[in-house]
């Protein structure tokens, strides 16, 4: 498709076809059912004609002068066009999905189906089955019912983006052609795929599946039994027409007497008519076990009602990281199946992923990542391979190592992967760096850890602490791969207290790295949290301190970053049609803004997301494109023989984005190869 210039946007054909099938299923022009157009005519009225002819076709599709709307027409109506008709497209096209997921990034849905709603011309529904035998009139109704709700949607999509960029059509343009650079990366992944090894898959399954079933009976065995509640009624004939007491009369007394009930009693009566097996996948049930053991909940999810404004307070037996609440694991001394609970979570996560592997591969066992929406940043959302976890080396079972294995670039392939290393860090550096230099420089200096910075300042921890913690933790890992320790001065200026902490004892040692690694994730979770600008009270909620100590990390964050606030006061919001919208500085971009104290965080992804992409780009244009990609990270497959060759592509594509750009940080990638996804992380 011809990349786009100097363009006129009034001067557009709004298209859309209809096939036989999805892309895998279509092979040549009988495949085809129709294409609709419409257009201008000499009254500026919109006309629309249909066709079922391929010279009528080409003629849309091999003009380069022409300019095409469609509604998910890059990932789709494209690929199927040239597909079927075996030529390529030269016509600039414009994808009208894109700017809806841009435009309107609160809809649930983005499909002509819910627009047509919207505007009174409902689509012409077709059932599944007639699509291979459809008459080319069903066909051509259906078609030209879609293009009139796409000019609808097009008209209001190009108003809003002329009022967003002050009329400025060259604007306009960029971020059509950034979006559909977006849906394109997209329509490449689903073109190329990734294989999974469903032997692997599999074998992994079993694995996990075994193994949650012996924590599952694990944990049946240690949590008591449910009982099983019934209602007992007083029976409505309590005598025969003899006098005796009916059968069911007796028995009612008999009930009351097990019950130390009084003969008098009426009822009903509620009791235990059996047990049941306890059930370690029902969080109710696990909540009572745990309650019954004394458990003193400390980690909570609070729901706001939004009618009511009420607040309900949800006490979590796991952290937002998906381990064990410390509150838990207080109670395993009394009950060590507890340590089963964290077992049970993790393996259920991973099962659910390689069971969707299994679920989302084609027949020819290759998946698609999928792009189902686009984030106000304009990152991905993603459909199909989205958080995996990541690849530890420890083996355990939160070893993201059995989920990445599965993903393989095939025989006589290897897997190139990528990512830019902190890239929101470094976007972040970039805004403040004229403001906080110190700051910035302190942060490029070798095992800098911000989240033990925060404790530091926070006075969770002492200076020789964090200087200690970091030197025990990184010569661990460098034990663990053979490597030689590093000195207590490689990460900073000690004092005589240091000696003090080394000379502890081996009881005394480990206290301390527990309480160290405690204060850090308090750092860890004010700084991702103080971003966004969190209060005390929810900070507190979050880690389960008091309020004047979240409050302490939230005061320790902004003395040290200062600057945030400084440089999102320069940042410029302006208000179109009742939505706020703030402009990021890198990409020129604006961006849909729920609330004003958002806009650094905002605009930071933002700015973090359009590095990537100008990266991505710049890899595209060496002829090349990723078969996958996260918010950071893009994977290209190559033969083995090219693999320095795919090397080079990466970082000389990197290069460039520092050169674009002119950041006032440089921006850096890190490269690996293997043969499949664990390799690569």
């Amino acid at each position: 498709m011809k990349l786009m210039t100097n363009i006129n946007l009034d001067k557009v054909l709004v298209a859309d076809i209809e096939a036989k099938g999805l892309l895998d299923d279509i092979n040549d022009p009988s495949d085809f059912h129709v294409l609709s157009v419409g257009f201008k005519g000499a009254d500026d009225k919109w006309n629309i004609k249909s066709t079922n002819k391929e010279e009528d076709v080409r003629r849309v599709f091999e003009n380069p002068d022409n300019i095409v709307v469609g509604h998910y027409f890059i990932p789709y109506d494209a690929p199927a066009i040239e597909k079927m008709f075996g030529f390529k497209i030269k016509a600039t096209i414009i994808d009208s999905i894109g700017i809806s997921w841009y435009l309107y990034n609160q809809r649930n849905s983005h499909g002509l189906e819910e627009y047509g709603t919207d505007f009174g011309y409902p689509k012409v529904k077709i059932d599944p089955s007639e699509w291979k035998t459809l008459s080319y009139e069903i066909a051509k109704e259906r078609c030209e019912r879609d293009v009139k709700i796409n000019i609808l949607l097009w008209e209001q999509e190009l108003a809003y983006l002329r009022k967003i960029y002050d009329n400025d059509d060259s604007k306009v343009l960029r971020i059509i052609k950034y979006l559909n650079f977006i849906l394109q990366c997209s329509r490449e992944q689903e073109r190329q795929k990734i294989e999974v090894d469903v032997d692997k898959v599999n074998k992994n399954l079993e694995n996990f599946e075994g193994l949650k079933s012996e924590r599952v009976e694990a944990l049946k065995k240690a949590m008591p039994e449910v009982p099983i509640i019934a209602v007992k009624n007083k029976p409505k004939v309590l005598f025969k027409k003899c006098g005796a007491m009916s059968a069911a009369h007796i028995k009612w007394l008999e009930f009351l007497r097990a019950c130390s009930l009084p003969e008098e009693t009426e009822g009903p009566i509620d009791y235990i008519k059996g047990y049941d097996q306890p059930n370690p996948n029902s969080v109710k049930q696990k909540k009572e076990w745990l309650l019954s053991l004394g458990w003193k909940p400390e980690t909570f999810v609070y729901n706001r009602d939004k009618d009511t404004g009420e607040v309900d307070k949800v006490e979590q037996v796991m952290t937002p990281d998906k381990n064990l609440c410390p509150s838990v694991m207080k109670l395993v001394d009394k009950e060590p199946a507890i340590l089963e609970l964290e077992g049970v979570s993790v393996l259920t996560h991973r099962i659910g992923i390689l069971k969707g592997l299994l679920k989302n591969k084609n027949e020819d066992n290759f998946v698609v990542q999928g792009l189902y929406q686009l984030a106000n940043s304009l990152r991905w959302q993603h459909s199909v391979i989205v958080n995996f976890p990541g690849v530890t080396g420890r083996g355990d079972i939160s070893d993201g190592k059995w989920i990445r294995e599965c993903l393989v670039a095939g025989k006589g392939y290897k897997f190139v992967q990528s990512d830019l290393s902190g890239i929101e860090s470094r976007t972040s550096d970039h805004y403040t760096y004229h403001l906080n230099r110190e700051l910035i420089e302190e942060t490029s200096k070798p095992y800098f850890d911000p989240h033990t910075k925060i404790a530091v300042v926070s006075n969770l921890m002492t200076k020789d602490e964090e200087i200690w913690f970091k030197w025990k933790k990184v010569n661990s890992e460098r034990s663990d791969e053979g490597l030689e320790p590093l000195a207590p001065e490689t990460f900073g200026e000690i004092s005589a207290d240091f000696e003090f902490i080394r000379d502890l004892d081996k009881d005394a040692s480990k206290k301390l790295m527990n309480k160290l690694k405690a204060a850090r994730s308090k750092g860890k979770t004010t700084n991702y949290a103080s971003l966004y600008l969190v209060g005390a009270a929810t900070l507190g909620r979050n880690l389960g301190i008091p309020k004047r100590e979240a409050q302490k990390l939230i005061d320790a964050y902004w003395e040290i970053h200062w600057a945030v606030k400084k440089a999102a006061e320069s940042f410029e919001i302006k208000t179109i049609d009742g939505q706020m919208w703030v402009l990021c500085p890198i990409s020129g971009f604006w961006h849909p803004l729920r609330y004003e104290k958002d806009k650094f965080s905002l605009v930071n992804q933002s700015s973090a997301v359009y590095c990537f992409n100008i990266w991505l780009y710049n890899i595209t244009q060496q002829g090349v494109w990723p078969i996958l990609q996260t918010h950071d990270d893009e994977l290209l497959r190559c033969k083995e023989e090219d693999v320095d060759k795919y090397v080079e592509i990466t970082n000389k594509a990197m290069e460039k984005v520092n050169q674009q750009l002119k950041l006032n940080v440089p921006l850096a990638c890190e490269v690996q190869v293997g043969y499949n996804f664990a390799e690569t992380h």
